[in-house]
């Protein structure tokens, strides 16, 4: 599934694969599931959803159909959460180099991998990185929907080692790490600026989903 802006470029996109199948262990249960973006960093217009049949136990089966029941969204604004984590610094972030460029750049590769830790007493879900400054004609190669420049966004898998809870929060305490691909255009010094928002929770409320289909 891909949500989209009025110009039709992705926001942000997610994949499910889902096992149906009595003649395979361990098949899930047959019926609805839910594919979930979470929270989009930006108002979306439209949205897509394509389905891919794999295989089947059955020959005779070669194909799949389904339908949508629902859609449903509600218009929580991420915040922004800098303040709620660790300053980056040598003890945690590591850099690295791969000559092999991304997209139209032309002088490699560079890794950064950093740990967020969240210093806060707040739990946070559904964060996302957006870029607020990138110069030199160098692009976040690892950017949701593609490369992407000044204000395209990552966004942070918390269901995933080495996070904590693999259950999509992040608690007081807890850390994530991330890595920024970026394609170098020229073997010049640049500048690389990010913001982190999120859905902030604040004790006796809930979350809620922000774009789930049925």
């Amino acid at each position: 599934m891909a949500v989209y802006d009025d110009s039709l470029n992705t926001i942000d996109e997610i994949s499910l694969t889902v096992t149906q199948d009595t003649g395979v262990p361990n098949s899930d249960p047959f019926g609805y599931f839910i594919i979930d973006l979470g929270t989009i960093p930006i108002e979306a217009s439209s949205f897509s959803l394509k389905n891919r049949f794999i295989s089947s136990s059955f020959t005779n089966n070669t194909s799949i159909p389904y339908g949508v029941s629902s859609v449903t969204f509600d218009t929580i604004k991420p915040e922004l959460v800098n303040d709620k984590f660790t300053s980056l610094g040598p003890d945690n972030v590591i850099t690295g180099f791969n000559p092999i460029p991304c997209d139209d750049t032309t002088e490699g590769t560079l890794t950064i991998l950093a740990t967020f830790q969240n210093i806060s007493s707040d739990t946070m879900k559904d964060l996302f990185f957006e870029i607020v400054t990138l110069t030199g004609d160098n692009v976040l190669c690892n950017s949701n929907g593609g490369t992407g420049d000044k204000g395209s966004t990552l966004r942070v898998s918390l269901e995933e080692p080495p996070n904590n809870s693999f259950d999509g929060l992040l608690l007081p305490g807890e850390y994530f790490n991330v890595e920024f691909n970026i394609g170098l255009s020229k073997e010049n010094p640049f500048t690389f600026v990010i913001d982190l928002s999120g859905t902030v929770h604040h004790e006796e409320e809930n979350f809620t989903t922000t774009l789930t289909i049925y």
